[in-house]
């Protein structure tokens, strides 16, 4: 991970670890006020493409490029506002809705655990609407 974004937003090295956290973790939990509010079913249909192409990368991870240019794709198909999609993205990811910037998270994560998370993610917004 860049040193940078962990620096900016964190003050101590607990704080810089509670940041990455979820790097560590096999699944994450999504706090419930949070993906109440961010878990929409719009959003979330967006999550699931975002898993599929996550899953046909296979080992192969995207580019920054290749992940911006699926985000705009996705959020173009489905009429939604990058704040909507990387919101829902950010919390499925990491259970928290502040991290480091998302497309850090996507390649600290890799394709097969940011598809994996992100399925669990949709699963999960099923059971709070």
């Amino acid at each position: 991970m860049p040193r940078a974004c962990t620096q900016v937003r964190s003050s101590t090295l607990d704080e810089m670890f509670d940041f990455v956290r979820f790097v560590f973790q096999d699944s994450v939990t999504y706090p419930e006020k949070p993906a109440r509010k961010t878990f929409k079913p719009d959003a979330m249909q967006a999550v699931e493409d975002l898993a599929q192409y996550a899953a046909g990368c296979g080992a192969k991870a995207p580019s920054d490029e290749e992940w911006e240019a699926k985000f705009n794709e996705i959020m173009e198909t489905r009429g939604l506002k990058m704040r909507a999609l990387a919101g829902a993205v950010r919390l499925g990811l990491t259970g928290s809705t502040i991290s480091p910037p998302i497309f850090d998270i996507l390649n600290l994560l890799g394709p097969e655990r940011v598809a994996q998370r992100l399925r669990e993610a949709v699963e999960f917004s099923k059971t709070i609407c």
